[in-house]
């Protein structure tokens, strides 16, 4: 997670700074049956914000493009590349359910990902192990392993050596995870409290994660120093695929400054200068790689660690 860079948008205004937005923003604004629009709805005491979302036509396409382009095509909570704008999942930071005003405001809007994994692997056992061992092994649940003509294994069931096994992994993460569920750390710039005037009781405050967040070299991320911070497992930020990519990055980001040490005989001066210009060169990048914040931490810490 890092902080994102909102456009200045009033969605209630007739000319926008994004031709991306024309579209959405015109069918929002105009006049339904009752003779209001989309976001006059919104600000009502009774609004059901999901229901106005779900009713708006599907001119979102636009949306998703001015979203991916202003995240550099990462989602806002894990980092993951996004592909296109057309895989971008729009988010209300804020629910929506619990803050209606804000289904239309563009600074509520952000852009996550599906939020879901799903993958297998095949293993031949190398000794004798049960489905319990296993799945802690790969950090499965017991159901998820499985083996060629037989169903419904327990965990204290045996399995011989060299049985072929398919390890099923499915992971749920960022908005899939999230759902309607409030997260007080957020890839917001400055703090500020969410108010809802119809609602007082549902305010709260929540805080940018500028200087909240840190990753570890096993790939854990951490905010105020907590890998179970309540917006971490909120968003299940530490799914063993997104621990994977980000020890990864570590690593990669590892060999990259040892590298330089060699080829530019440990003169610490021009080490830190080409870790600078790498650093620049991720941040000035229209479109970045999955998790180039990530390999930016990094980058920024071997340089605390040679200055």
């Amino acid at each position: 997670m890092r902080s994102i860079q909102k456009l200045e948008i009033c969605v209630t205004d007739k000319n926008t700074v994004s031709e991306h937005l024309k579209h959405w923003q015109t069918e929002i604004n105009a006049s339904s049956s009752d003779c209001k629009s989309f976001v006059e709805q919104s600000q009502q005491a009774d609004a059901d914000g999901t229901a106005l979302w779900d009713d708006s036509s599907p001119k979102k396409s636009g949306l998703r493009a001015q979203l991916y382009i202003e995240q550099k095509g990462l989602c806002c909570y894990c980092g993951q590349q996004l592909g296109n704008h057309q895989s971008v999942i729009v988010e209300h930071l804020n629910p929506k359910s619990r803050f209606p005003m804000l289904t239309f405001d563009y600074k509520n809007l952000y852009g996550s990902c599906s939020g879901i994994y799903v993958g297998e692997q095949v293993r031949t056992t190398t000794e004798i192990t049960t489905v319990g061992t296993l799945a802690k092994k790969y950090n499965v649940p017991s159901k998820c392993i499985c083996i060629s003509g037989k169903s419904k294994l327990q965990p204290k069931d045996e399995i011989p050596v060299s049985t072929k096994v398919t390890i099923s992994h499915y992971e749920s993460h960022c908005d899939h995870e999230k759902d309607n569920e409030p997260i007080r750390v957020q890839p917001i710039v400055s703090d500020r409290r969410v108010c809802n005037p119809h609602n007082p009781e549902r305010d709260y405050d929540v805080f940018s994660c500028d200087n909240r967040i840190s990753f570890s070299d096993d790939g854990s991320i951490k905010i105020e120093g907590k890998v179970d911070h309540k917006t971490i497992t909120t968003l299940n930020l530490n799914t063993p695929m997104l621990k994977d990519a980000r020890k990864k990055i570590y690593e990669d980001v590892d060999n990259f400054v040892f590298s330089l040490k060699e080829s530019l005989e440990e003169d610490t001066e021009k080490v830190v200068n080409f870790i600078q210009a790498r650093i620049i060169s991720i941040e000035q990048q229209t479109e970045q790689e999955s998790f180039a914040f990530v390999s930016v931490y990094f980058l920024q810490e071997k340089i605390e660690e040679l200055s």
